[in-house]
């Protein structure tokens, strides 16, 4: 296979962190591309006079594309003084590369993909495609005014009192061909990338001569895309619309000023400039740049590279390698979501580099794992006139077969908060299970906001309504018209018979996601789930076995571990849980079965080894118990702590072997705990309780431990309960060698 050749030019500022972070994607991928290096940007300006050196063209028409950074532009006045003693005398004029590589490879056509890689939200896709080379960008920008432009001006009435040198005037011009190629890019593309309309954003209401000239050569181009939808919008509804309902748009071709302002706020929809890609492309070659700039405040290695890997994907994709291109966008799309090594832009603490590295990571690793939220509708779960238990039996389900729980959702029958909250699901996951609504009643608006959310229409089920008559014959129940919306499912669904009731349910795939809508009751949802649901999130690959690591602490604060561990494990992909029942703090850890994390673990149980309990999840009278079934001696207890309550729990756990009384004298085994206040008939709960204990073999202490506890209530003596048992338990173990 020939060789891709790629010239990459770094460029300025976070150009060059982004480049050098992203560029190893290619031969990670193993793709055959053969890199050359070059320069270009502000600095070869200010030491040769010439942002684009000549030695960088020529390696430029050796290439099949161009990849850059970012480049520094500044007006004329501040690169004049820029330029080196030498070149001042006759400095030579300042012209942007970008506006260089543009004009020099006539590249008329700039591609802005704009799409939800957060994931976040109603699904989005569209793409701004600007003009290039024309419009206000054509560089007819005139002060002072020449006397030709300036006869045309004073030829209006109301602006004859200008001098040429009080005006100044930038022309819009636009010819036939570029519009024509414009459009035709347009529509060509909207084709390919299988969108379905081709809006044109303009402003036809004010600029009327010149947008009914572009209008004619749109509409010409529109008829030989019968299949596409083609409209004109003002650029400032278009604007709305774009924040408004995204979703709605395909492509939007506008000129050169109105398409650059538009593409930057689509990159504002998607998230920021960080996430921004683009594509210059032509008759000549191709460019290809992330938009952001060199953003020179922006410290070393902080800038997100997640524009600059998508920007790769577009030159991928571009020259036919879609399988990669798409693997790059996924792998961005699951490091985002989570969360863990993202720029300070998107809320983490992420180098450039260290984001890097994990998109590359994750592109060479398999599908990550799939997520299944709940949403359960009902006006009486909202307001806590009954439970969702439905929610709680799917999980313990799902979770004991390995799969990836996100998100509970609880709604009321309200057909606009439940597509909200669907759509907000299908966002974060990749199937969502939603219980109740599927009644015959005019609260019951499951199946509509259902069908609204995917944009499908309901279709009648001839086999779903016998069901129904069927079902309510059988109990000389009334069939009433309102029964009818009991058989209505989007086309191609996937039918549930109920084996308990009227409504089936249904599971409908759409868009890569999975939606299972069920009856509410739980006597009709739960052999449904069973039977269909489980079945088909396994055929999908949903369920994963996974290694569970459990470690029961006390003495520990979550606030204060977790980072600790969340550090420890940032290199692997692993679920961390942090779980606080008075006064235990549970720790879970889940891995893949095939995931070595042997390290991971020992690193987490040395971390907590001063406060670990158990590393199955046992609590300490348990652990106790344990250590006491072959512990050869008897231990008095001298307990001047909770003064005979942990006597009470000891018999409550069928624990038979101490003595509570002082045995100081003794030359048996004993063991003594104290508090630093009385724990019992307090009134003030403030400050800190310090808990001591000691353990004696003969008249030789051989253990002694001590911790402090925040003195919050009455329940301090559960606390110290446990903290006595965990302790002696730690006292047998020491004494065991």
């Amino acid at each position: 296979m020939k060789k891709l050749r790629l010239a990459i030019l770094p460029g300025d500022g976070i150009g060059q962190d982004v480049t050098f972070a992203a560029v190893p994607i290619f031969e990670a991928l193993g793709l055959p591309v053969e890199t050359i290096f070059g320069d270009i940007g502000w600095e070869c300006w200010k030491q040769e006079g010439n942002p684009i050196p000549a030695r960088t063209w020529e390696i430029i028409k050796s290439c099949d594309a161009v990849l850059l950074g970012a480049t520094t532009s500044m007006p004329e006045k501040e690169a004049l003084k820029a330029l080196p003693e030498h070149l001042r005398a006759s400095p030579p004029p300042y012209v942007s590369p970008i506006v260089q590589l543009r004009q020099q490879l006539d590249l008329y056509a700039n591609v802005r993909p704009c799409f939800n890689i957060k994931g976040e939200g109603e699904d989005f896709n569209f793409s701004v495609i600007r003009e290039n080379t024309e419009g206000l960008y054509a560089g007819l920008d005139f002060y002072p005014l020449p006397d030709a432009l300036h006869s045309v001006v004073a030829a209006n009435p109301r602006w004859r009192h200008l001098s040429a040198e009080d005006a100044s005037c930038s022309l819009r011009l636009q010819s036939r061909d570029g519009l024509a190629r414009l459009f035709e890019f347009a529509f060509s593309h909207a084709q390919r990338e299988g969108f379905n309309r081709v809006t044109f954003a303009d402003k036809p209401n004010v600029l009327r001569k010149s947008s009914a000239f572009a209008r004619e050569i749109f509409e010409g181009i529109a008829q030989k895309y019968p299949h596409i939808q083609a409209d004109i919008h003002n650029v400032d509804a278009v604007a709305l619309w774009m924040v408004k309902r995204p979703q709605e748009f395909g492509v939007i071709v506008a000129e050169n000023m109105f398409g650059d302002i538009l593409s930057d706020l689509g990159a504002g929809v998607m998230g920021g400039l960080g996430l921004a890609s683009s594509a210059n492309i032509g008759a000549k070659g191709c460019y290809f740049e992330p938009v952001h700039g060199s953003a020179p405040r922006v410290k070393s290695n902080r800038a997100n590279p997640g524009a600059m890997f998508l920007t790769i994907g577009l030159l991928l994709k571009h020259f036919g390698y879609h399988a990669e291109a798409g693997r790059i966008q996924q792998a961005l799309h699951e490091v985002i979501k989570e969360g863990k090594f993202v720029t300070y832009d998107m809320g983490g603490d992420a180098s450039t580099q260290t984001m890097a590295n994990a998109i590359i990571d994750r592109c060479l690793q398999p599908k990550t794992k799939k997520t299944i939220s709940f949403l359960a509708t009902g006006n009486e779960l909202v307001q806590g006139e009954i439970q969702d238990t439905n929610s709680h039996f799917f999980a313990k389900t799902i979770n004991e077969k390995g799969g990836n729980i996100d998100q509970h959702i609880q709604v009321s029958d309200n057909k606009r908060a439940i597509s909200s909250a669907l759509t907000y699901l299908l966002g974060k996951s990749d199937a969502v299970i939603v219980s109740g609504g599927l009644g015959p009643t005019s609260d019951d608006t499951t199946r509509f906001a259902i069908a609204d959310v995917i944009k499908q229409e309901l279709c009648f089920d001839e086999t779903a309504w016998t069901h129904v008559v069927n079902r309510l014959e059988r109990f000389n129940l009334a069939v009433t018209e309102s029964n009818r919306q009991q058989a209505l499912f989007p086309r191609h669904a996937e039918l549930y018979p109920n084996e308990n009731g009227t409504a089936f349910g249904c599971h409908i795939e759409w868009q890569s996601k999975h939606i299972f809508m069920l009856p509410g009751p739980p006597r009709e949802c739960r052999p449904m789930f069973d039977k269909h649901v489980v079945a088909r999130l396994e055929q999908s690959g949903f369920f994963k076995k996974k290694k569970v690591y459990r470690w029961m602490t006390l003495g520990l604060i979550e606030g204060e571990i977790a980072p600790q561990i969340d550090e420890i494990a940032k290199s692997h992909s692993v679920g961390i849980a942090y779980r606080w029942h008075y006064p235990y703090l549970e720790i879970k850890l889940a891995a893949d079965e095939n995931e070595d994390v042997n390290d991971l673990v020992h690193a987490v149980e040395a971390l907590l080894l001063p406060c670990l309990v158990s590393c199955d999840g046992k609590k300490a009278f348990e652990v106790l118990e344990e250590s006491l079934q072959h512990f050869p001696h008897i231990i008095s207890v001298v307990d001047k702590a909770t003064l005979g309550e942990f006597e009470k729990a000891v018999s409550l756990q069928n624990i038979n072997y101490f003595k509570t009384q002082p045995a100081e004298d003794t030359d048996g085994v004993w063991f003594c705990v104290k508090a630093s206040k009385p724990l019992q008939n307090q009134t003030e709960f403030t400050g800190m309780i310090s808990l001591e204990c000691e353990g004696f073999s003969g008249k030789q202490c051989r253990y002694a431990h001590k911790l402090s506890i925040p003195n919050r209530g009455h329940e301090v003596i559960e606390y110290a309960k446990s903290y006595i048992a965990w302790q002696l338990r730690q006292f047998i173990k020491s004494l065991e060698g």
